[in-house]
């Protein structure tokens, strides 16, 4: 694009240029100060109609480029968190599972709750919390990314509650099987956003 515009910038000089020199016979034979003055108020007229051409589309195309960097290193950052809830949230789901078909009075498999907290960690948001405010360059009309956010917020703060008091299986832990699904909703999430970038 840059080559593009630097050819319409050098064929606005080369018309500028052409013009100069098509008028200066013109300019040659002024016989009044007034002639001097008219003919230097349209070059200066045409000098600053192309510096502001110039101005702008580097401007336009700098930003442009800027903005493209930042869409593609957010991106990078979003798929790399995105397959790590990917692996996370199917951990999630497979042991929370388990643990939700623990007898009643029997104590949570230590390997499954020691994957829990391992997952817990795949899905963490922390990492993309300080991007949120960025999501925009992604341009997504669904939002998946920032939904995705919230949702590892969400999950994370119920698979903290729940390794910090589940202990042993009782009545009422239907926490486990809602955990599960909404691990399972994550994991689809996390291949949305991989398989649109």
């Amino acid at each position: 694009m840059t080559d593009k515009v630097d050819k319409w910038v050098m064929l606005a000089i080369g018309l500028a240029g052409g013009w100069v020199i098509s008028t200066a016979p013109g300019w040659m034979h002024a016989s009044s100060y007034e002639h001097w003055w008219s003919i230097a108020t349209a070059v200066g007229t045409v000098g600053a109609v192309i510096a502001a051409v110039v101005i702008a589309s580097q401007t336009e195309m700098r930003l442009l480029k800027e903005k493209r960097q930042q869409a593609t290193s957010l991106k990078w950052a979003t798929c790399r968190w995105a397959g790590s809830v990917k692996t996370g949230s199917y951990l999630l789901s497979k042991h929370f599972d388990m643990l939700a078909k623990t007898e009643i009075g029997k104590p949570f498999s230590r390997d499954d709750k020691y994957m829990i907290e391992l997952a817990r960690k795949m899905i963490d948001p922390s990492f993309m919390l300080p991007l949120m405010g960025k999501f925009h360059v992604l341009e997504e009309a669904d939002g998946r990314t920032s939904n995705a956010v919230s949702y590892a917020w969400a999950l994370c703060a119920h698979i903290d509650n729940i390794l910090t008091t589940a202990k042993v299986a009782h009545e009422g832990m239907e926490i486990l099987s809602t955990c599960a699904k909404q691990s399972k909703e994550l994991h689809d999430l996390a291949e949305n956003i991989i398989s649109a970038y």
